[in-house]
């Protein structure tokens, strides 16, 4: 089973986006602030991370590089309010594999 990390300080978010991927068969772990999300990619190897990048304590940035030092086959989907092309493509510089600008799309996401 695919194990996939759901990063996202909007908790309600969060549950739907976890609710979603379980459907689908996966195996889903949350956290809802930047450190207990750091805490969690030293400890653990996930297949997927859908990462927002305003987040408590330790932005999404910074766990981008960390997640992509420590394993660069993770793969990284950003899910932010941010839009702007800027934000996009420093996402992408940074080893995102995918951008998805919010108010976000369920199905979409597990398509993705």
């Amino acid at each position: 089973m695919k194990k996939i990390l759901v990063v996202e300080d909007e908790k309600q978010l969060s549950k739907i986006i976890k609710l979603y991927l379980e459907r689908e068969g996966y195996d889903v772990t949350l956290a809802n602030d930047g450190k207990i999300a750091e805490g969690l990619i030293e400890d653990n190897i996930y297949d997927l991370v859908v990462l927002d990048i305003m987040l408590p304590n330790k932005d999404g940035w910074y766990l981008l590089k960390k997640i992509k030092f420590l394993n660069s086959k993770t793969q990284v989907i950003i899910t932010s309010a941010r839009g702007e092309e800027e934000d996009r493509i420093f996402g992408f510089e940074l080893g995102a594999d995918d951008y998805m600008v919010k108010p976000l799309s369920m199905r979409e996401l597990v398509l993705r």
